[in-house]
């Protein structure tokens, strides 16, 4: 190199996901909401019998989904809530009946 001038680059690789970087939140309330969108939420259908069935004997919310099993060759559909696990059998969604939690 001219006059004795030796220049020396260390260079870093670095995969970067496709698309605008996203910036990092502003304040507290846009960090809550930009973690919360990173979830999967858990949807709840506030028309469905075993939820109607809960809010009405005070079982508190959903923990789960609702989830299919089968006992004795029918099809049931269960759902657990703070205070108890809700079920039916499918089909008869006038017939819900609920057994407590394990503690």
């Amino acid at each position: 190199m001219p006059e004795k001038h030796h220049v020396n680059f260390l260079l870093t690789f670095a995969r970067q996901a496709s698309g605008t970087p996203t910036p990092p939140p502003a304040n507290l309330e846009q960090a809550v909401l930009a973690e919360a969108k990173k979830r999967a939420w858990m949807p709840i259908n506030d028309q469905a019998a075993l939820y109607k069935f809960a809010q009405q004997n005070n079982l508190g919310y959903p923990q789960t989904d609702e989830y299919e099993f089968t006992s004795n060759n029918e099809g049931y559909i269960g759902q657990v809530f703070n205070l108890g696990i809700v079920y039916v059998k499918k089909g008869d969604w006038g017939n819900v009946k609920w057994v407590k939690k394990p503690s």
